[in-house]
């Protein structure tokens, strides 16, 4: 865990399982959709215990189990996957019951445009994985999460009602003819923003862009008594 190598070797192992494991099967699946170590598969209902003896079969370390569909729904990783009756396949956002729902709270020591940008990558997120969902749903879904967060109303509002626009918008894409600098500085309030302003201001024909990082580590909050 950790290793920027492990995601694919997790993705070796796992196609290397499933090229083993599936022509052992009885019958042929209808569908198999997989990410990393999530799968998603059609088969008999009389079928789901050889197909579990199967799987697990492979590697007493690699053991897996079932979650089955109950009212045409069943959870997979970030969505509700919903079967319609033209046997087509819905979507809608999804989050565990013992999720609590915080992510960057407004209040925390962070830059304002994180902050932002935490609260336009949630709505893009409720707004892409909720394809079974009328706009006034996700919007009441995204208030939601904003409100936990302590985001104020009239930020919650605003984003909000810019939602499709945010979405649907264009990247800019960057001069390549304009010489890019970069430079860290340290996260103070209020004065962060206004260097990065200045500089902004200063160098109109340089590319000249500012990250913050924060002054207070987690390094900080323990002591040295193992040194």
């Amino acid at each position: 865990m950790g290793n920027p190598i492990s995601p694919t070797i997790a993705d070796l192992a796992m196609e290397t399982l499933l090229d083993t494991v599936i022509p052992l099967l009885k019958f042929k699946l209808p569908f198999l959709k997989k990410y990393v170590d999530d799968l998603l598969l059609a088969l008999p209902a009389n079928q789901l215990n050889h197909v579990l003896e199967i799987f697990n079969s492979y590697n007493e370390h690699i053991q897996f189990t079932y979650e089955i569909e109950s009212n045409k729904r069943l959870p997979l990783l970030d969505m509700t996957l919903r079967r319609q009756k033209n046997q087509s396949i819905k979507t809608e956002w999804y989050m565990k019951p013992i999720a609590s729902g915080r992510f960057l709270n407004y209040y925390s020591f962070h830059p304002l445009h994180h902050k932002i940008n935490m609260a336009k990558n949630c709505i893009r997120r409720v707004d892409k994985l909720s394809t079974n969902l009328q706009n006034y749903d996700k919007a009441r879904i995204i208030y939601k999460q904003l409100s936990l967060n302590n985001y104020p109303k009239a930020l919650r509002n605003r984003l909000i009602s810019r939602m499709q626009e945010n979405i649907t918008a264009p990247r800019e894409t960057p001069d390549e003819n304009l010489e890019h600098t970069y430079r860290s500085i340290p996260y103070i309030p209020y004065l962060s923003n206004r260097i990065d302003k200045c500089l902004k201001n200063e160098y109109k024909y340089r590319r000249c862009k500012s990250y913050v990082r924060d002054i207070k580590t987690v390094r900080q909050l323990f002591t040295n008594w193992l040194d």
